[in-house]
């Protein structure tokens, strides 16, 4: 008795290589993201260039998700020139909301790669 062709056996290969991909592509955009904000602490004037900039976006969503009604991502007792600190809560928002962005874009990412790459063994266009 043959087994029925289902996705368990014919498509997975390829889902198994679709979720190495976007695993490895979020692990190099998380750790580049990383070491740039790493260079951007050790080495301040590092703020000051492109790089330094495109870094820093994420780290103020914490103001733009207080300003959609979001309560407790700032403390407002601690407060300088207008700026009050995150609290821990802002913090883990903040990074749980890039981080799952990250995640999707990977995703994104690998189907867009996986339907521009020809079927192996198709027929070819001549």
């Amino acid at each position: 008795m043959s087994l029925p062709a289902g996705p368990a056996t014919t498509g997975a290969p390829a889902a198994t290589n679709e979720r190495r991909f976007v695993r490895r592509f979020f692990a190099a955009v998380v750790v580049t993201y990383g070491s740039v904000w790493l260079a951007g602490w050790i080495w301040p004037a590092f703020g000051e260039s492109f790089l330094g900039k495109l870094v820093a976006i994420p780290p103020f969503t914490v103001y733009l998700f207080e300003e959609l009604g979001i309560p407790g991502l700032t403390d407002r007792g601690r407060c300088d020139w207008m700026w009050c600190r995150p609290t821990i809560l802002g913090i883990v928002i903040t990074t749980l909301v890039w981080l799952l962005a990250a995640w999707w874009a990977s995703l994104g990412i690998a189907r867009l790669v996986r339907a521009a790459r020809p079927a192996r063994g198709g027929a070819t266009s001549a």
